[in-house]
């Protein structure tokens, strides 16, 4: 997968070229347009404004690009090298790579070029929306590395892309030809087992998670690190039940990690601990064949803070190429951001240690409507309709997405 050749070395490097001179918090124009919700990915992030155009850019280019035509959407999602959305009338549509059908879809108009430090490669892309197959009318729309999911109006869920561990949800083992060969994935969007109806969805790096109608919590697909929340290490092909019994409002899947908020604004994590993600300094005695910490369980985020939402960071990769660690941000019922676990890039803002076992909150007195953490870099929507990233590489380092 494209995703393993960026490696986080390279990735640093890339993005520090956009901060060489932007440091200590300098502020671009301000943007001219309001957004209304906002989703990061890497090494860019995409934002929907309040007019339904989504808007995306890099830390290396902050300068918005209309990536949304003329289509109007609802939802828009990003994660590593592909974005969806939900359209005003139901449709989805993806842009970005298609390696694996990540784009619903077979059809693979165009052609881009990965470059790492050492390979270039021509992989099948869409610089378009393009329509993910299918009649069904959707709600929402959640993006992994190489997944897509999505909920329909009546809460089914059905997932496309990459099913190398099981992520889509389904107990079938579809394949699809790509450029790489036969891999196990599929172009067209294949419902989720278990006849559940789900209120929410997020896809992760190779999992996801959803909320059910009555408010409890189910994973399926890399069971690494215990990111499912079900007790155990195993991947799995259809849904697992989270333990606890506890009721969520929202839940956000990261690379080795998951959060969710509960209805009484309480934040749970389970999965990696590596960079104290989860919000403490736990783990288990027993982790499967992870070499790093990790909690199998919900595990209480120790803090008197009240929570509206959470966002998991993807997290950089440990020796094994597989995501260990990251940070985790909060946005509180008082519309202020808290962020903890990793700090090697200032990713938590107001904090120079390495890592934050507690939450800190972000420098300033800004409120927030939305927010959403990538790699390095987390990116919000303040409650003037403005979008502030930070991190992207170099600790102390802020910016204003400007007008396009």
């Amino acid at each position: 997968m494209p995703g393993k050749w960026l490696g986080r070395s390279l990735l640093t490097a890339v993005l520090s070229l956009c901060l060489m001179g932007c440091t200590d918090f300098e502020i671009m124009d301000a943007p001219q347009v309001s957004y209304a919700s906002i989703s990061t990915a890497n090494t860019y992030a995409c934002a929907l404004t309040t007019d339904g155009e989504v808007f995306c850019w890099s830390g290396v280019d902050p300068r918005p690009t209309l990536a949304s035509g003329s289509i109007r959407f609802s939802s828009v999602s990003t994660f590593l090298n592909h974005t969806c959305g939900v359209a005003l009338d139901g449709m989805a549509f993806c842009w970005g790579f298609n390696i694996v059908g990540e784009l619903g879809t077979d059809d693979r108009p165009h052609q881009c070029l990965i470059r790492t430090l050492t390979r270039s490669q021509v992989v099948p892309c869409s610089r378009d929306p393009i329509a993910v197959q299918g009649e069904r009318v959707y709600e929402s729309v959640s993006v992994g590395s190489g997944h897509s999911c999505a909920l329909t109006t009546d809460g089914e869920a059905y997932c496309w892309g990459s099913n190398s561990n099981g992520q889509l949800g389904t107990a079938s083992e579809p394949e699809c030809e790509t450029s790489f060969g036969v891999f196990p994935c599929s172009p067209e969007p294949l419902p989720v087992g278990g006849d559940l109806r789900y209120s929410s969805i997020t896809a992760g790096r190779n999992h996801t998670c959803a909320i059910a109608l009555d408010g409890s919590a189910y994973c399926w697909g890399a069971g690494g690190s215990g990111r499912l929340g079900n007790g155990a290490s195993e991947d799995s092909p259809v849904p697992v039940p989270v333990t606890g019994d506890l009721t969520f409002r929202s839940l956000s899947s990261g690379g080795s990690h998951t959060c969710g908020v509960t209805t009484d604004d309480v934040v749970y994590c389970w999965g990696s601990n590596a960079d104290l993600q989860l919000g403490e300094n736990v783990t288990e005695l027993s982790c499967g064949r992870q070499l790093s910490q990790c909690v199998t369980t919900p595990n209480r985020l120790p803090a008197d803070i009240r929570f509206v939402s959470v966002t998991a960071s993807d997290g950089p990769v440990g020796v094994t190429g597989l995501p260990i660690g990251g940070h985790t941000c909060g946005l509180a019922t008082d519309n202020h951001v808290y962020c903890w676990g990793l700090n090697e890039d200032g990713q938590l803002m107001a904090s120079k240690e390495f890592r934050s076992s507690h939450p800190v909150q972000l420098p300033g007195d800004d409120s927030f409507v939305d927010i959403d953490a990538g790699l390095l870099n987390t990116c919000g929507i303040k409650t003037d309709g403005k979008v502030v990233c930070w991190s992207f590489g170099s600790p102390w380092s802020s910016w204003v997405v400007p007008a396009g």
